[in-house]
């Protein structure tokens, strides 16, 4: 099994997210979790940029103004 963890400083950057689906795209985690993204809610989009293959189901807790928020993805082919 891998697993990512790490705070990536916020996630609203659009070359921060393709730099980091790359980095899932090349690595196949089974388990990703981001802290620290400071967004309330992550769109459609940003998500498929993560995760242009679908392969994740994904969840997250908001932030609270401009602290904290967690994103998690866990591959659902191993799940």
């Amino acid at each position: 099994m891998i697993g990512f963890f790490w705070n990536p400083r916020g996630l609203n950057r659009p070359d921060k997210l393709n730099r980091t689906g790359d980095l899932i795209r090349d690595n196949h985690p089974d388990l990703i979790s981001f802290s620290e993204t400071k967004k309330e809610e992550f769109t459609a989009l940003q998500l498929h940029i993560l995760d242009s293959y679908d392969t994740y189901m994904w969840t997250w807790l908001p932030a609270i103004g401009s602290a904290g928020g967690i994103l998690v993805g866990i591959n659902s082919d191993m799940f």
